[in-house]
């Protein structure tokens, strides 16, 4: 199952969320801030600390239009 990493407050999360909604994907959110409390299995997807961050499989992706992309091409 597709992970998204992110809070619905930031815009770039909701533009994932919206795309994943368009398509009828199911996903699950993670609340994530960006830069408060980082650990470090989260910079491993997301090596900025920066959201929304995606996962899947063992696919890590960690910009909202390449995230947007990776959704459209899959």
């Amino acid at each position: 199952m597709i992970r998204i990493h992110g809070v619905s407050g930031s815009p770039f999360v909701r533009k994932v969320l919206v795309a994943l909604q368009l398509k009828g994907l199911e996903y699950e959110q993670i609340p994530q801030m960006p830069f408060v409390n980082v650990d470090e299995a989260y910079l491993k997807l997301s090596p900025l600390g920066k959201i929304p961050a995606l996962e899947d499989g063992d696919l890590a992706v960690s910009d909202s239009t390449v995230i947007c992309e990776y959704l459209e091409d899959a």
